[in-house]
């Protein structure tokens, strides 16, 4: 054997040998979770945060009151290239916006199917962003947020606990992870507008045999408070109007915006929803995310809206007028 084959049987070995080794500490790496860190699993159960406390907030001098909108981030480390350039655009977004309340609309954090993951520390990436800029933020939660390291009320209940600035809350023995309303008043202390949260659930665990993933409707119970909350609305302030956030889209917003895009299995159960803002005839104004697509529709005498991820959507609301289409002006922030 002459030196040349025997150096190409060491390089050949030292090859073998680094990947093998390459391998083990990948599967012992994997077998310990060092690539989907930051757990908070069992964080509400010692946290509760039902009932906590909701701020009113307030008009501005000019009669307006503005929200800016951002949905389906789907952060997974807080530091990775993507999630900083989010957490970047987010924040030019709000300097430019100044608004008075953020919303974020649902599928904020994302483990499914990502090989580098830390939850918490995702999370605290976002919070932080609001926290440093002293910037009201509200937060309903998607399908993603919960699938992995805590569920969609753990990620709840940590903002509760840890941010002063995390608007949110849950109403006792409700379904879901986030059930709240915020008022937003007039000077002299009289509704101007009702700004109100539900948990629009996540999909089933696994797809039927067609390979179709079902969505979970909003149960009885949260299609009920919604109703009290409206009817609350119109006894205290039968002018008033109502804008209502959640994740997933509802059979009449579909058929309101483009019907051909979504998917077969959207939730027609919450059919039950489009019937209760129906009866009510308070709400201006359905916004929701999970599509990553844009569309704004005026139908039922309100405004459908559906937002994509990586834009942010400015909406100012100008209570007192008598029709939504003079209450409400979209713009978007890419």
């Amino acid at each position: 054997m002459n030196n040349m084959k025997k150096k190409l049987i060491l390089i050949v070995s030292l090859v073998l040998t680094l990947a093998l080794l390459l391998g083990g500490a990948f599967l012992y790496a994997k077998s310990v979770g060092f690539f989907h860190r930051g757990d908070i699993t069992g964080y509400a159960a010692e946290h509760p945060y039902n009932g906590r406390e909701i701020p009113s907030m307030h008009l501005r001098d000019n009669g307006t009151f503005v929200i800016l909108k951002f949905t389906d981030t789907h952060f997974t480390t807080g530091k990775s290239l993507r999630d900083a350039k989010i957490l970047r655009g987010m924040e030019a977004a709000l300097e430019r916006a100044r608004p008075d309340l953020a919303v974020i609309t649902g599928d904020m954090l994302d483990s499914w199917g990502h090989t580098f993951v830390d939850k918490r520390a995702a999370l605290c990436a976002v919070a932080d962003l609001f926290e440093r800029r002293a910037q009201p933020w509200a937060y309903v939660p998607g399908n993603h947020d919960g699938c992995d390291l805590g569920s969609e009320r753990d990620v709840a209940a940590y903002l509760a606990h840890n941010y002063e600035y995390a608007v949110l809350s849950n109403e006792e023995g409700l379904t879901g992870a986030t059930q709240y309303a915020i008022p937003v008043l007039y000077d002299d202390g009289n509704i101007a507008h009702k700004l109100i949260f539900l948990d629009s659930l996540a999909e089933e665990d696994e797809p039927d045999e067609n390979e179709i993933w079902h969505q979970e409707s909003m149960h009885p119970d949260q299609v009920a408070w919604l109703a009290a909350q409206l009817e609350t609305l119109k006894a205290q302030a039968p002018a008033a109007r109502a804008s209502v956030f959640f994740h997933f889209e509802t059979p009449a917003l579909t058929e309101a915006t483009e019907p051909d895009n979504w998917n077969p299995w959207s939730p027609a159960g919450n059919a039950a929803i489009d019937d209760v803002i129906r009866a009510a005839g308070n709400v201006g104004m359905l916004s929701t995310g999970h599509w990553h697509q844009d569309h704004i529709a005026f139908q039922n005498r309100m405004y459908y809206h559906v937002s994509r991820n990586l834009s942010a959507w400015q909406i100012t609301i100008r209570p007192g007028n008598e029709t939504p289409q003079d209450m409400y002006s979209f713009e978007e922030i890419k």
